[in-house]
C-alpha cells in the first residue's frame, strides 16, 4: 500500500507543476474552476490510487490530462517563434502550424551544426509524413524507426547529416515535438 501511494505522489507532482505552472501570471493563468477541477481530480486521483481502483484512476488522468492540454496549448498560442540560423537548411524546418522553441548554433570555421527544437499543434501523423516525404526525396536514410507516437529517422545528402525525431505525449499533451540536428563540413 505504502508503494502504491509513493508512485502516486511521484506521479502527481510533475502533473501538479504543469497544471499550475501559470499561476501568477496575468494572461493564461488558470481559472478558479480549472484549478478547483484540477485540484479534485488529483485528490481523486491519489484516493483511486490508494485503493488500486485502476478505472476510477484512469478516469482522473485523462481528466486532468484535459486541463493540461488546455494550458500548454494557451501557453503555446503566446509564446513567440524563436528565429531559425541564417545558414540552417529551410527544406527541413517544420513550418505549418509551429514555433520554433528552441536553437542551438554550434558551428565553428570546419562545420555547420545546429540543434532546432519546433513545436507544432498539429497531428503527429502529419508531422512524420512530412520528414518521410522529404528525406524519400533524394536523401539516403541511414537509420529509420517508428513506435506508437515516436518517429525517428537519420538521413545524408551532398555531405549533411540530419538527425529527425518526431514525439508527443498523447496523453497529456496538444503538441507534437520536434528535434533537428543538422551538420555539415566546410571542408
Amino acid at each position: 500500500m505504502l508503494n502504491k501511494k509513493v508512485l502516486g505522489l511521484v506521479l502527481l507532482l510533475p502533473l501538479c507543476a504543469v497544471l499550475f505552472s501559470g499561476c501568477g501570471k496575468t494572461t493564461g493563468e488558470p481559472s478558479i474552476l480549472d484549478q478547483y477541477k484540477a485540484t479534485q481530480e488529483l485528490g481523486d486521483l491519489g484516493k483511486a490510487l490508494g485503493e488500486g481502483d485502476t478505472e476510477d484512476a484512469g478516469k482522473a488522468l485523462e481528466n486532468l490530462a484535459k486541463v493540461s492540454q488546455k494550458y500548454e496549448l494557451l501557453e503555446f498560442e503566446k509564446a513567440e517563434s524563436l528565429d531559425l540560423p541564417a545558414k540552417f537548411p529551410k527544406e527541413l524546418a517544420y513550418t505549418s502550424d509551429s514555433k520554433v522553441t528552441g536553437v542551438s548554433d554550434n558551428s565553428s570555421d570546419y562545420e555547420l551544426s545546429f540543434d532546432v527544437t519546433v513545436k507544432t499543434t498539429d497531428e503527429f501523423a502529419k508531422a512524420k509524413s512530412f520528414y518521410q516525404k522529404l528525406f524519400a526525396d533524394g536523401w539516403k536514410i541511414t537509420s529509420q524507426s517508428s513506435e506508437g507516437s515516436s518517429y525517428s529517422v537519420d538521413a545524408e545528402k551532398d555531405g549533411a547529416s540530419v538527425s529527425v525525431s518526431v514525439d508527443t505525449e498523447e496523453m497529456f499533451s496538444s503538441l507534437t515535438q520536434i528535434n533537428i540536428n543538422y551538420s555539415k563540413s566546410l571542408e
